[in-house]
């Protein structure tokens, strides 16, 4: 971590992990920060306990956009002015980064850093590694096609079934969809192990089918 007056700490998702070892680190030194956490809702918000009680709550901001892209966090406008030694950590996903990363062009070499965390290296997109499956929509009994170069959510937007979604990497939670019956293949990095082998939801940005077909609670 670098030497700097002020730190601030913009966390999307499960970038929260690195950046509250950074808090915890400031916190034990005495050094100044501001930690803005950025989640789809309050149910899917890692360390929210622990971010919610003393000593981080006075110096943490959590916003949810439920889901909704216009409710993201207002990085502009956070960040239109450089205080004098002022360093910004950004980890999440890459719609975040790019807001920082934008907002932040005009600043000192060298004071704004991030980390970027990857999905599976088996994407969604690469045909040599998928395969095609069938999606049941419940509520309609209408049987999609998801052919091995389209995510299940492409699809679903394909067929005029609109879905809330956000880093469209399986790092978010956004995309979150109750799973009926057949198994996933999760590739994202919000559920637990637990959640993964429940199969009872999955990410529809980046999951796929292990099953010949997923019936999804929509």
């Amino acid at each position: 971590m670098h030497k700097a007056k002020h730190h601030t700490l913009i966390a999307g998702g499960i970038g929260i992990t690195p950046l509250l070892s950074m808090a915890r680190h400031l916190e034990a030194t005495g050094g100044s920060y501001k930690l803005y956490y950025c989640a789809s809702n309050p149910m899917r918000t890692a360390f929210r306990n622990v971010l919610a009680a003393p000593p981080f709550n006075r110096r943490t901001t959590m916003h949810f956009n439920f889901g909704d892209p216009h409710g993201r966090l207002d990085v502009a406008s956070l960040l239109r002015r450089q205080m004098e030694g002022q360093h910004v950590y950004c980890c999440g996903p890459s719609s975040l980064i790019e807001a920082v990363r934008v907002a932040t062009q005009a600043w000192c070499a060298g004071t704004v850093h991030f980390e970027r965390f990857k999905v599976d290296p088996k994407s969604a997109t690469d045909p040599a590694l998928n395969s095609s499956f069938e999606i049941e929509i419940a509520s309609t009994g209408q049987v999609l096609i998801a052919p091995a170069d389209k995510s299940i959510l492409q699809v679903l937007r394909e067929n005029g079934i609109s879905h809330t979604s956000s880093c469209e990497e399986g790092i978010c939670g956004t995309c979150a969809t109750g799973l009926l019956s057949g198994r996933a293949e999760h590739r994202d990095s919000v559920l637990t192990e637990e959640e993964k082998t429940a199969h009872t939801v999955l990410m529809v940005c980046c999951s796929r089918a292990a099953t010949k077909r997923l019936k999804l609670d929509l």
